[in-house]
């Protein structure tokens, strides 16, 4: 299988590429030629090279002359002539193109998000969330349902808080509670609407104002129901005059009117009688005589009370303080 022998010794004369006596090898790895006496010039990890012509016969995984480049990114196999199929951000190995996946995703291709409670690289681990809370598929982070927070979605939201992880404000006004879930309020006796901001109108009272009053023409409290009594009035229902020594709303207020003085049920004003005057009928009236030119004094032998005549000369008045 080549030249002929050599005419005296008989050894053959082997082709380029082959070797022995009678050119049945091919030459050894790392040379190539004529007598193999040529050494390959491939890179360390490639160190045969074809036995006739010395190029490079690259390894699975790489390329180039001297088969010292890796496949790229995406590539792989012979020469990287074939195309990885990885997703997800998985790495594709140059050589046979099996995947390595990212963590959170398994498959061939990696193609499948890991199962419900697992994360991680391969799905190897176990979610720890609480109270529904989604185990984030890649890092295990928690993402907590309506109404929890916290790292592992185990604690409820803090009052005035609601929604997926207690992020959202709630909006209830005059100390309406707020649904954790939701925020939808529940407003106190007396108010209603979306943020209890409406007290109850006129005639009506109680939770969502929903039962009317029983006064009459006389309002009532929006949270009890109870008679609002106007000045002068008192009484389950209103209909009820005030006391002699009481005035004001719901007769409420005592009297100050003195001397059997009567007191406006009202505004708890006074209604002096003859020879009494003053806020509280609590002054004398003295009456004097015309054309007084001098001041005196007049001291009753009775009590310590003193009227003081001023200078006049009309018909005037006098008055002591009792």
């Amino acid at each position: 299988m080549g030249t002929p022998c050599h005419h005296l010794t008989g050894e053959c004369g082997c082709p380029p590429g082959f070797t022995g006596y009678s050119c049945e090898k091919t030459c050894p790895p790392g040379t190539y030629g004529k007598n193999c006496n040529q050494v390959c010039q491939c890179s360390a990890e490639n160190e045969e090279c074809h036995p006739v012509t010395g190029n490079c016969m690259c390894r699975l995984g790489y390329y180039g002359a001297r088969c010292n480049i890796r496949c790229p990114k995406g590539t792989y196999g012979s020469n990287c002539q074939n195309l990885c199929k990885c997703m997800n951000g998985g790495h594709c190995d140059p050589e046979s193109g099996t995947c390595d996946c990212t963590p959170g995703f398994i498959g061939a291709d990696c193609s499948k998000m890991c199962p419900q409670g697992q994360y991680g690289p391969n799905c190897l681990l176990t979610c720890t969330c609480q109270n529904g809370g989604i185990c984030d598929h890649v890092d295990g982070n928690c993402t907590c349902g309506l109404g929890w927070t916290g790292k592992l979605c185990e604690k409820e939201c803090q009052p005035g808080k609601y929604g997926s992880g207690c992020v959202l404000d709630c909006s209830c006004q005059h100390n309406g509670t707020c649904d954790r879930f939701t925020g939808w309020c529940r407003c106190p006796e007396g108010y209603y609407g979306h943020s209890c901001e409406h007290s109850c109108d006129r005639g009506w009272f109680g939770e969502r104002c929903q039962q009317q009053c029983n006064c009459g023409d006389v309002p009532c409290d929006p949270e009890t129901g109870k008679c609002l009594c106007p000045p002068g009035k008192t009484g389950e229902k209103c209909d009820i005059e005030c006391r002699s020594d009481q005035y004001g709303p719901n007769c409420s207020l005592r009297c100050q009117c003195a001397n059997k003085s009567q007191c406006n049920p009202y505004n708890g004003n006074c209604i002096c009688p003859a020879t009494w005057m003053g806020p509280t009928c609590k002054e004398v009236w003295l009456f004097t005589t015309p054309a007084f030119d001098i001041e005196k004094s007049i001291r009753y032998p009775t009590s310590d009370h003193v009227a003081c005549l001023a200078h006049d000369y009309q018909d005037k008045y006098l008055y002591v303080q009792k």
